[in-house]
């Protein structure tokens, strides 16, 4: 297991998780990913589209990118992606 930070960067601004999860598969991160993103674009319609252009970047505890994807993406297209875990 080792810790992952889900880190949201939208041009200038940027939004850096300072907690993180524990993350021991490829798996276990695809769904969180999907999780992560599913909420943003959901949780209020009229509110998804603030997140145009803005990307997840999942990153490790030294800050080596494992995963990166826009926000203007389906959380489906994550069936392909291979995480550098």
């Amino acid at each position: 297991m080792a810790r992952y930070f889900f880190h949201l960067f939208g041009g200038p601004d940027v939004i850096l998780d300072e907690d993180g999860i524990e993350i021991g598969d490829f798996e276990e991160a695809r769904t969180e990913v999907k999780r992560t993103i599913g909420q943003l674009q959901c949780e209020d319609p009229a509110e998804a589209s603030k997140w145009k252009g803005w990307n997840l970047e999942v990153v490790d505890r030294f800050g080596k990118v494992a995963l990166s994807i826009s926000l203007d993406e389906k959380p489906e297209r994550l069936h392909s992606a291979r995480p550098q875990l």
